[in-house]
Parts: C-alpha cells; sequence; structure tokens
C-alpha cells in the first residue's frame, strides 16, 4: 500500500497557509508545494459549512450563534512536466447572530465578518530537480471588505526546494505578509528539511513549521500539521469500506479581521478556538467527496487589539459549544 500523501482539500501553497490558517479547516497541503511533483494540478472546488448552537457570552446578558460560510476554488492556468502556474480565490463568511459588544467602547461585535482573497502561485524546476516558487496573494479580511482603504492585506513568499538523497530535500522560503498572527509587514525567512524514508512515513520539519504524515497500516492514516503561533491541526482516518472513512481530530485556530471604522488601523478583530470533532467521509465518485463531521468547541473568545498580547483588554468570551460541519469537494 502507497499512502496517499496529499489531502483531499489542497491548497495553493504553504506561504499563504502561514497567513491564513483557516475556519475551512485547511488541510495544509505540504506536499503540493514542497513536494517534487510539478505539473500535475487539478481543478478544485470546495464548500464547508460550519453551524455551532446558541452559546453564552460571559458577563453579558446575551447569547452568541455562530455559522461559517467557506468557499475555495483553484484551478491551473498553464502546467507542464517543469513549470506550473495557478490561480485560487477564497469568500469566507462568519455569520454571527448576538447581541455582545467589545466592552472597551461599548461597540457591537460586527454580525458579519468577511474574508475574500484571491492568489497566484508559480512553480518551476531548475539546475535538472531544484523547483523554485512564488506566491503572492491580495484580499480583505473585514466585516466591510474592500470598502475601506485600511481593509486590504496580502502576502508575497518565495520557495526554494533542493533535494538531497532519493527522496529527501532541503527546503528554503521567505515570506512577507499584513495580517498574520504575529510580525507583520516583516519579511520572515524559514528553512526545512523534507524527509520520507517510506511510502508510509513523511516529515517535513523546520522553521517555523512541522508537518507528519504516517500510514502505519492500509486502512489508517494520522497526520499533525503545526503553523506558528497558535495553529495546530491532528487527524486520523480510517477507511471502514471502499468508499467510507472515519475521521477524527483537533484543531487549535484563529481568524483575525480589520473592524470599518476603527480609530486605531492597527486594530484587528482575533477570533480563537480549539476543537475536537469526529466524523465521515464520503467519496460519492472518483471526482467529488461529501463529508459529516461533529464535535465539542471550546477556549473560544473574541477580542480586538494589535497582537495577542491584547487579548485580556477587549475581550468577549463566548461559552463552550457543540457544532457540526458538512463540506463538499470537487476535483477535476
Amino acid at each position: 500500500m502507497q499512502m496517499k500523501l496529499r489531502s483531499a482539500i489542497p491548497l495553493f501553497g504553504l506561504l499563504t497557509l502561514l497567513q491564513h490558517t483557516p475556519a475551512f479547516a485547511q488541510s495544509i497541503d505540504v506536499a503540493r508545494w514542497f513536494g517534487p511533483e510539478v505539473g500535475n494540478r487539478s481543478v478544485i472546488a470546495r464548500y464547508a459549512l460550519n453551524f455551532y448552537t446558541d452559546s453564552d457570552v460571559d458577563g453579558q446578558n446575551t447569547d452568541l450563534g455562530l455559522l461559517e460560510h467557506d468557499f475555495f476554488a483553484m484551478a491551473p492556468v498553464w502546467q507542464n512536466n517543469r513549470h506550473e502556474l495557478g490561480i485560487s480565490a477564497k469568500v469566507e463568511l462568519q455569520d454571527t447572530d448576538t447581541d455582545a459588544v467589545l466592552p472597551r467602547e461599548g461597540i457591537p461585535l460586527p454580525g458579519q465578518l468577511w474574508e475574500v482573497r484571491v492568489a497566484g502561485n508559480y512553480r518551476g524546476v531548475v539546475r535538472g530537480d531544484w523547483i523554485w516558487g512564488v506566491n503572492a496573494s491580495f484580499g480583505s479580511a473585514s466585516n466591510e471588505p474592500f470598502q475601506a482603504g485600511d481593509a486590504f492585506d496580502g502576502t508575497l513568499g518565495g520557495l526554494l526546494r533542493i533535494p538531497h538523497k532519493e527522496k529527501n530535500a532541503w527546503l528554503f522560503f521567505l515570506y512577507f505578509a499584513t495580517n498574520r498572527e504575529f510580525l507583520n509587514y516583516i519579511p520572515l525567512p524559514g528553512a526545512g528539511y523534507w524527509w520520507e524514508p517510506s511510502d508510509k512515513l513523511r516529515a517535513v520539519v523546520g522553521v517555523p513549521f512541522v508537518s507528519l504524515a504516517y500510514g502505519p497500516v492500509e486502512k489508517l492514516s494520522l497526520n499533525l500539521n503545526y503553523f506558528p503561533i497558535r495553529n495546530i491541526k491532528a487527524r486520523a482516518n480510517y477507511r471502514i469500506a471502499g468508499s467510507l472513512t472515519l475521521t477524527a481530530g483537533f484543531e487549535w485556530r484563529n481568524q483575525r479581521y480589520f473592524r470599518a471604522d476603527r480609530d486605531n488601523n492597527d486594530e484587528r478583530i482575533f477570533y480563537y478556538e480549539k476543537r475536537i470533532a469526529g466524523g465521515l467521509r464520503v467519496d460519492v465518485t472518483r471526482q467529488v467527496t461529501l463529508a459529516f463531521e461533529g464535535g465539542w468547541a471550546f477556549d473560544r473568545f473574541y477580542f480586538e487589539g494589535e497582537e495577542y498580547g491584547d487579548r485580556d483588554g477587549n475581550r468577549i468570551d463566548v461559552d463552550d459549544s457543540p457544532y457540526g460541519a458538512v463540506k463538499i469537494v470537487g476535483r477535476f
């Protein structure tokens, strides 16, 4: 058995993920960005709906209901065995039903928080088998996206992959972003090593990330991904029949938005939560996958500030809640 190291919901590039680790349970497709294969991209479209029960807001006489919609699509524009150029688009909506307010000024939490983004990605082969790449994205994360000049953000990153000993490789990259969790507007270099001793194990370890994929037995796969600073996703998949797979996992995630009409342009609304979940994935056809998930969301809170260190000053704490999710993915 050869373990499938590619996720069912890939993204165009790890560098974009470092900034936008999603609400869209973003399957972190390290294999596509750092891997050795060039020129075999598919058209992918995905929609996900996450729904939470109404939960009490600590210290305020109200509750909060939450629906999350996420749409993602990507497509190759031009590709062959030495070059690949692709584009992607993402629209994400966090739709809240609440009278909760940010306590510092008593400003209502916006009822809708959007992230709208487009990205482009190129990878090419040089010097025989070295691979280099560049990734750029532009978008707006706000309750009024693209309506104000201070609600825009972007990313720019570069990659170099140097093969080393059969399937292994050294990885080097540089990444710039204006709305990540930490050190905005500062180009961050990074380095790592791709270690693939067998078809059952792949480890990509570097500064500042870790990605592990392991298939100890034929029907079981285990995945662990960490990206700075508070983004962790662990998942186990067990195929119980030809088209049915049981899933279980843990996720620690965050989102960031620029509130329109804020007084301090450097402040953002942050949302943090942790989730444990189990579910069922169904391969409806060779091209279409449907997934159902349910679990428990905890350590949930919003705050408005410049960075995570401001989380205690202007904060909305939301009680734990059960949640459910439905996802559909098409690959063509």
